[in-house]
């Protein structure tokens, strides 16, 4: 309910924090104009061909109504998934969540375990487990969105079929005569 405030940052100083995916989705305490608050970094304007920043927007926090952020997936054990081991590929649907949380509550990235994720199987949201007190923000009864899957890729199993059929025509085009 305050009013916003223009303040100025050292480009070095924020590309250097930037390179730390935790700025994403943390809260931060941003000191300005001799006074600390806690914010959420909400927006990002770069310059479409500098390594510029334009414009930041920081939003101030109230501890007691809940937010809503964009937090990342951090995926586990995707080599060594059951799925992986028979030949498939892992496909992220999802990169990060949108969540509803206080911000005592915000998590700084979701993990999502994959070692039990078997070939043509799909993950979807009911199936991640989130820490109390965080929510989706859309309700997952109605989508119910995929968020990972395990499969064969289909170029290469095209390319089996072909290889196949090819075999069974030299086969049949007399090319294994026996004399």
């Amino acid at each position: 309910d305050k009013t916003p405030e223009n303040i100025m940052i050292e480009q070095r100083i924020m590309r250097r924090a930037l390179m730390n995916e935790g700025v994403y989705s943390n809260i931060l305490t941003l000191t300005a104009n001799g006074s600390k608050q806690q914010v959420v970094l909400k927006d990002i304007q770069r310059h479409p061909y500098k390594a510029f920043l334009q414009h930041l927007d920081f939003l101030r926090i109230d501890a007691n109504k809940p937010i809503v952020m964009h937090v990342p997936v951090h995926y586990l054990n995707e080599e060594t998934c059951p799925g992986v081991k028979a030949g498939g590929i892992v496909s992220h649907s999802m990169v990060e969540f949108e969540l509803k949380c206080l911000p005592k509550d915000l998590p700084e990235f979701i993990e999502i375990d994959m070692s039990q994720v078997e070939l043509d199987q799909v993950l979807h949201l009911s199936d991640i487990s989130l820490p109390s007190g965080v929510e989706f923000t859309t309700d997952v009864n109605e989508n119910n969105a995929s968020v990972v899957s395990v499969h064969i890729p289909k170029r290469v199993a095209a390319e089996e079929a072909s290889t196949a059929e090819g075999d069974e025509a030299a086969g049949e085009n007399g090319n294994d005569k026996a004399d």
